[in-house]
């Protein structure tokens, strides 16, 4: 068996709340998508784009403006987080 250079592993660690994250940012590009609010590209990444439909969408559901995924966006769009 092969051993894993302790650093390589921290890195790998490390990059997983980001892998999570673009994940659900994927996910809501996905629904938001479906629903008409967003035009971008499916790519996982938070661009202004991303944030623009998620502002749309807030307004629509009478949620606080922020542009941003918070917890209740998540649940109105209904997306898991995993936690």
């Amino acid at each position: 068996m092969r051993k894993v250079p302790l650093l390589l592993l921290a890195a790998a660690a490390l990059a997983v709340p980001d892998l999570r994250a673009g994940e659900l940012i994927r996910a809501a590009q996905l629904k938001l998508a479906t629903m008409g609010y967003y035009k971008g590209t499916i790519d996982g990444a938070a661009g202004s784009m991303t944030a623009a439909a998620v502002r749309r969408f807030q307004v629509a559901q009478k949620l606080r403006v922020t542009g941003e995924l918070t917890p209740e966006t998540v649940k109105a769009l209904g997306l898991h987080t995993g936690k």
